[in-house]
């Protein structure tokens, strides 16, 4: 029997882009319990723009930095993503 809790977040495209411009992606990371690489790379799949490095930063200091439109060339906004997280194993599924 496999005792592992598993727990899995679905947004769609459009909430996880909105997500990632309005938190550091380090910060969700930790909200979902999935390493911020994985999240990463679910956002890289899917072609959800991230901000730029020294965004948050410069966001910090009152400079605002233009945010990056949802590409729905390949995926579609309201396509599902599902964030997985499963004690012991904790990851971002990308298909």
């Amino acid at each position: 029997m496999n005792d592992m809790m598993c727990i899995e977040t679905m947004l769609t495209r459009a909430e996880l882009h909105e997500l990632v411009w309005q938190y550091p992606i380090g910060e969700l990371a930790r909200q979902f319990q999935v390493p911020a690489t994985s999240l990463a790379k679910t956002c890289d799949y899917y072609y959800i723009s991230r901000p730029p490095a020294g965004y948050w930063q410069k966001l910090a200091f009152g400079k605002m930095s233009e945010r990056e439109a949802l590409d729905n060339l390949t995926f579609a906004a309201e396509e599902k993503v599902t964030i997985y997280n499963s004690k012991g194993n904790l990851d971002s599924r990308v298909p």
